[in-house]
């Protein structure tokens, strides 16, 4: 099965941060499944800090389309908002790219479910939605 998964802050685990979605991809491989994510570049390896556009790669085995996002904690609200947006649409870009039998979304934030419902429309797809905190 190939497997599209959505994660804004996806990590590595020699980065700091959760890596759980690393270890769900890492196990569904393991499994035979094909795995690719989409994600920023806010928490892998500093030479993906300096992106000025998506970029196509492996990561510890893993195919990962990096969005260049700019996003701080030091952001006004609103420039949050913008950051989750742009994201967004440019994840859903890379989305209808792909190609995959099931999308698997995990929040935060909310908005990663935008370009989930996209794909999953327009590709006519399952998709899992996972709603962290």
């Amino acid at each position: 099965m190939r497997i599209l998964y959505l994660h804004q802050y996806f990590t590595l685990p020699t980065e700091s941060g959760g890596t759980r979605s690393y270890e769900f991809a890492r196990r569904w491989q393991a499994h035979g499944h094909e795995v690719t994510i989409i994600t920023s570049n806010s928490n892998l390896p500093s030479e993906y800090q300096k992106i000025r556009r998506p970029v196509r790669t492996v990561l510890a085995g893993l195919p990962v389309a990096i969005i260049p996002t700019h996003y701080t904690q030091k952001m006004s609200y609103p420039q949050r908002m913008g950051a989750f947006l742009l994201f967004a649409l440019a994840a859903s870009r890379e989305a209808l790219r792909q190609r995959a039998d099931v999308i698997y979304a995990s929040s935060t934030p909310l908005t990663i479910a935008i370009p989930g419902i996209l794909a999953r429309t327009l590709r006519r797809i399952p998709l899992v939605m996972e709603i962290r905190d």
